[in-house]
């Protein structure tokens, strides 16, 4: 059984939606005023191989004032109707509760199919300007997470089938501006191909925030 994990799952692709819980803050206000939650996680460093945060930024989600020293404040309707700041990147930001009432169940073959299960919280087209064939890019994505490691070590002594079982509830929406470095000669390919492994070669441009309690199985399989 791999453990049960408290999933951050990322949505790189939702419709834009408008500021109708937001409005100009003062100066003080903005002094005064917190962040919105999960906008420290908006311009993060993402590894698609691992599925898992670097934990280092190429945005500074710290920034939030204006010229004039005004801000964006949002209103949260899950935390007493308080009136929170935005990051000057973050571009739309939105409370949206919606929760699952049922318990998803889905059983995978093999390994390769569970990973791949894993990889497809992240909906944007990571493989653009990669040249990856089609029959690669699951070897890439999820290929060095926990759950591939633990379905692969499983599957090496024996024939196995996997379970996951799962639910969500959906409370925040966030995009951020995010703008790819423009990489033109070798070195600056190098200065890429260090940001890249620092910080990792995707970024968290658009997210769902959402609790989502889940725990897998690993079933021998009989013949």
């Amino acid at each position: 059984m791999f453990p049960v994990k408290f999933s951050l799952f990322l949505l790189l692709i939702f419709p834009m939606c408008t500021f109708e819980m937001c409005t100009d803050g003062t100066p003080q206000e903005c002094q005064d005023a917190e962040f919105v939650p999960g906008s420290n996680l908006a311009g993060e460093g993402f590894d698609i191989s691992s599925m898992e945060r670097k934990g280092a930024f190429v945005l500074d989600m710290n920034q939030w004032k204006r010229e004039n020293k005004s801000c964006t404040l949002c209103t949260n309707p899950y935390m007493d109707n308080r009136r929170q700041k935005l990051p000057l990147s973050v571009v739309d930001w939105r409370a949206k509760h919606s929760c699952s009432s049922k318990v998803s169940s889905q059983i995978y073959k093999s390994s390769e199919s569970l990973v791949e299960s894993t990889t497809s919280s992240v909906q944007n087209n990571w493989k653009v300007g990669l040249s990856i064939p089609l029959t690669a890019d699951l070897m890439l994505a999820g290929s060095h997470s926990k759950v591939a490691g633990y379905s692969m070590e499983k599957t090496k002594s024996d024939k196995f089938s996997f379970t996951t079982q799962g639910l969500s509830c959906e409370y925040y929406r966030l995009a951020s501006v995010l703008k790819h470095p423009q990489l033109h000669s070798p070195a600056t390919l190098m200065t890429g191909m260090d940001l890249c492994d620092f910080c990792g070669c995707y970024f968290v441009g658009k997210f769902l925030f959402f609790f989502s309690p889940m725990s897998g199985h690993g079933l021998r399989s009989i013949w």
